[in-house]
C-alpha cells in the first residue's frame, strides 16, 4: 500500500504478512526530523498489532518522471500500541535506502536542482 506524496509528498508503503491496510495519520516537523504519526488498521477495522511492521517512506518528484528523492525504511513494534505509530524521518532512526547526496530537508525544499540517474526514475 502506498500513500503518495510528491515533492513534499510522501510515499508510505507497509510491508507485513497481511494484505493491508488502512492508515490515518498526520505529518509534523520537529527540530531534527519530520514526524509522521497515525494508526494502522486492517481492512476489517481491527488495529494492526504485529511486533514487526516495516514502513518504507519515499519522497518522489511530481509528474510522469517519478524520480526518487528520498527513501527510508523503519521497522516498528506495534504489539502494544493498538496500531498507533510515530515515525521520525531524517533523524537517523531509520535506514536510508537511496544513494542521493541530499538530505530529507533538501528533497522537500524546492530550492535545489537535482540530477537523477535513470535507475532512480520510473
Amino acid at each position: 500500500m502506498y500513500l503518495k506524496v510528491v515533492r513534499g509528498i510522501l510515499n508510505l508503503s507497509l510491508m507485513t504478512g497481511a494484505q493491508l491496510l488502512f492508515v490515518t495519520g498526520q505529518i509534523s516537523y520537529a527540530a531534527s526530523g519530520i514526524t509522521y504519526q497515525g494508526r494502522l488498521m486492517s481492512p476489517t477495522g481491527a488495529p494492526v498489532t504485529s511486533s514487526s511492521v516495516q514502513f518504507k517512506i519515499q519522497i518522489r518528484t511530481p509528474g510522469t518522471e517519478d524520480c526518487l528523492l528520498y527513501e527510508e525504511i523503519q521497522t516498528l513494534d506495534l504489539s502494544s500500541t493498538k496500531g498507533t505509530f510515530a515515525l521520525s524521518l531524517g533523524d537517523g532512526s531509520g535506514t536510508r535506502q537511496d544513494s542521493n547526496s541530499w538530505n530529507l530537508f533538501d528533497s522537500l525544499s524546492n530550492r535545489k536542482a537535482f540530477t537523477f540517474s535513470a535507475a532512480d526514475c520510473t
